[in-house]
């Protein structure tokens, strides 16, 4: 199958599901996207409220805001769930493309249980690293939530870099009806994929872009350090045979090493990209380390009018010496916005808050009520930070190492001679 050429909108789907692919029946990635989708379903009113389509938005689940989970230093089970619920369809359905692409070829590599600790370590560490960008570079942005696979995604789509390089990969550009698909090389497909991650880097802070790329860089690592040479070895001698699934490889492509210059610049920019961030956010962690509280608030209301959003009257809190009743700011020293969504905002440490009264937005509706608020301490940010940075820093020099010296050691895309031996 070339997977090349004009071909209808069904053909085209099909086509960009497809790769390189090893022999063999490999069911973790699809376990994983019933899971995922499965959890998604059971997510729809988490969603709904999220955008306020069922009434008031708030976060049922406690999936954490990345403040709040770097502040409060225990909130694993939170970043696990969050690691199932994405922000929409569109969301879902991305994901569960590029992990049913990479996840079954990583797995008959290194087995499921090796692929399934890429997932998850590569998961938490993005959301950590996430959680800590975030906080240095831009306390507006503590308010979003960190939710969906991508992270966990991403460090397999590392080891697949790593280990599939010369995969041929089935990309189609049209529109509505025809589509002309062609063959692209894994490596620097991926590679495009983390120059467009950069971007994003630099243009929105609504995209957990820093979580993405340090999955990916944790996924190289691993993939280095759980190789199974052996295994390798037997999908070389299956490639040498020309018995693989999917999209064929070009004999004279098996016959060099794949891991293309412009993906090793990529993965070395992306490195000193979150090498530079973090080391950046260590200033301003330790500036607020122990310095604020961050509150989190859940409405607790009766809803008499569907739909109508509510505004905060006030937020009371008391600290020594202070009169109580003082208004809460945030850290730019503005006040709480007017209307409700999810609010979050710094108060100086020493401070307890009780309650926020909230009134209607539209003086016509007679539904009042009050909102819990959360608080969670800002403490240890500093430590933690110094801790990530020293963790991307080995994680991202073995990385290197991976990708720049000797990568055809791993590459199963790569054939040496005709019994399929390691390069």
């Amino acid at each position: 199958m070339t997977g090349e050429g004009v071909k209808p909108v069904w053909d085209a789907i099909k086509c960009e599901l497809e790769d390189t692919s090893p022999p063999g029946s490999y069911m973790l990635a699809k376990i994983l996207i019933i899971i995922n989708v499965v959890a998604f379903f059971l997510l729809i009113p988490f969603i709904l409220m999220r955008s306020g389509v069922l009434g008031e938005p708030f976060p049922p689940l406690k999936v954490f805001p990345q403040l709040a989970c770097a502040a409060s230093g225990g909130c694993l089970p939170q970043v696990l769930i969050s690691m199932f619920a994405h922000a929409g369809v569109i969301h879902l359905l991305g994901n569960m493309f590029f992990l049913y692409i990479v996840g079954d070829n990583v797995e008959a590599v290194i087995g499921w249980r090796r692929s399934l600790l890429i997932y998850f370590s590569a998961g938490v560490f993005g959301a950590a690293v996430q959680a800590v960008a975030t906080v240095s570079g831009d306390l507006e942005g503590h308010a979003l939530y960190m939710v969906g696979a991508s992270a966990a995604i991403s460090g397999l789509v590392g080891a697949y870099l790593v280990y599939y390089p010369g995969s041929s990969l089935c990309k189609c550009i049209g529109f509505l009806v025809f589509f002309y698909c062609f063959r692209v090389k894994a490596s620097n497909y991926f590679a495009l994929w983390m120059g467009f991650q950069l971007v994003i880097a630099l243009t929105s802070t609504i995209v957990a872009v820093w979580s993405h790329l340090a999955g990916l860089i944790l996924g190289i690592a691993l993939a280095r350090l759980l190789a199974d040479r052996d295994r390798i070895r037997e999908l070389r001698r299956f490639m040498a045979e020309g018995v693989y699934r999917g999209l064929y490889v070009d004999e004279a492509e098996l016959r060099q090493p794949s891991m293309s210059p412009f993906a090793m610049i990529l993965v070395a920019l992306a490195v000193t990209s979150l090498i530079l961030v973090q080391a950046h956010g260590l200033q301003r962690l330790s500036e607020i380390d122990g310095s604020y509280y961050i509150v989190y608030a859940d409405v607790d209301l009766e809803m008499k009018s569907g739909g109508i959003h509510y505004r905060i009257k006030d937020i009371t809190y008391n600290i020594s010496g202070t009169p109580p009743g003082k208004p809460v700011l945030n850290i730019e020293g503005k006040l709480i916005p007017e209307r409700y969504s999810g609010i979050r905002t710094m108060i100086p440490i020493g401070g307890r808050v009780y309650t926020a009264t909230v009134t209607p937005v539209y003086p016509e509706s007679k539904a009042s009520g009050t909102m819990v608020l959360a608080v969670y301490k800002m403490d240890y940010l500093y430590e933690t930070g110094v801790t990530l940075l020293v963790l991307t820093l080995i994680t991202g020099l073995l990385s290197l190492i991976t990708v720049i010296h000797k990568p055809e050691r791993y590459e199963v895309t790569y054939i040496k001679d005709e019994g399929g031996g390691p390069g």
